[in-house]
């Protein structure tokens, strides 16, 4: 069953912390490399010039050039439902540490992993989340790590105060109920989580305590720990207690939760712009927008958009090229060719045999062309 996990931490300098080596250990690199198995998928975000293809390069600076008792990110671990496929789990946690990242001062540098978790039980992400500000000012590491200053180009990147409150953390673990919760119900699936206190959920149970690392390890040896068996007690008593629950019907999604996760897939592909994501989805929207059954609609449109990004991209794009050589031989502007373009891929993304669309739509411009060739002769 899904259940509900995230932890806060804000890590200074002052406590002889190292980015670089959190970075590492998140990533399953360096001297972590031998756990590089465990490591789903992991990405980055909001990074200035000179880290943006190597994320280290970014953490690495903050050990160097931080201040002496600066605080050099924010950690967030969370726990991903175990309901959701790989793919899913990895859609999910990119697009809410891409939500983390945003504040209203502007978007924060960012590093997150995602962890399949010893014997694929534990599914889990760490974020890794700068407080300085990426305003698009060019700054050298040693300048980035500065004061700010009331010239932006004189001084380092300014800190945001959004993360420190007690109330961001409880937004925040709100925001990953509900996105969590959101992205099982589209997939189909009864389980939720819920980031309240058992009591305020009105549950009649004793917490259980979250083993840790080193006594997980231990748990999965087989050695009985103090943890573990007082959690197992717990768990006794709380499952004869559970009443019986009739699961509820999954309700179809709205067209606005469709855009969201259609969106979040899309943005696997990273480095586009947001109306080249908007294009991407364009024609599932109006087909899911059309659909009568929209929990049908919204699952064809979700795997296809998924194939699209992953193993269908390649022949895609060898489609558009092939469709876009013919539409020059008819000549017209580059955005009569475009639009044609685009409107016969749109087709070809929504057909049941997508090779098969593909090879009547170039015959049928073969044969206009070999007509008009035979005309001008």
């Amino acid at each position: 069953m899904a259940i509900y996990h995230l932890t806060a931490k804000t890590v200074s300098r002052g406590e002889s912390a190292s980015a670089a080596v959190r970075s590492d250990y998140i990533e399953r690199s360096g001297r972590y490399a031998n756990d590089h198995a465990e490591l789903l998928h992991k990405g980055h975000g909001n990074m200035p010039a000179w880290a943006s293809d190597a994320p280290r390069n970014y953490w690495e600076a903050a050990d160097a050039h931080e201040r002496a008792n600066g605080r050099l990110f924010k950690q967030l671990e969370f726990a991903l439902p175990k309901e959701l496929s790989a793919e899913q789990q990895t859609a999910l946690a990119d697009s809410f540490c891409r939500e983390m990242a945003q504040t209203k001062d502007g978007p924060l540098p960012y590093s997150f992993a995602v962890h399949k978790g010893h014997d694929k039980k534990n599914p889990h992400c760490h974020l890794l989340i700068s407080e300085r500000v990426n305003d698009g000012v060019s700054r050298d590491p040693g300048l980035w790590f500065k004061r700010a200053a009331k010239d932006p180009s004189k001084g380092g990147a300014k800190k945001t105060n959004e993360l420190r409150p007690r109330e961001w953390l409880l937004h925040c673990r709100e925001l990953w109920a509900e996105r969590a919760n959101m992205a099982l119900r589209l997939a189909g699936h009864d389980a939720r989580i819920d980031h309240r206190t058992l009591e305020a959920q009105g549950i009649d149970r004793v917490p259980t305590t979250h083993l840790g690392p080193s006594v997980a390890a231990m748990e999965r040896k087989g050695i009985r720990t103090l943890r573990g068996n007082r959690n197992r007690l717990r768990e006794d008593a709380g499952l004869k207690a559970v009443p019986q629950v009739v699961p509820k019907p999954v309700p179809a999604p709205t067209l606005e939760e469709c855009q969201a996760v259609l969106l979040a897939l899309a943005k696997q592909e990273p480095c586009k712009t947001d109306s080249y994501y908007q294009a991407q989805i364009k024609p599932y929207m109006e087909y899911f927008a059309e659909a009568d059954d929209k929990a049908e609609a919204f699952a064809f449109c979700r795997e296809r958009i998924q194939a699209d990004m992953t193993t269908d991209a390649p022949r895609l794009k060898e489609m558009g090229r092939e469709l876009s050589e013919r539409l020059r031989r008819f000549g017209g502007t580059w955005s009569q060719q475009s639009a044609l373009e685009q409107e016969a891929m749109n087709h070809i993304r929504l057909a049941p045999d997508r090779e098969q669309t593909f090879a009547a739509i170039t015959g049928e411009m073969d044969m206009v062309l070999e007509r008009s060739r035979g005309l001008g002769r």
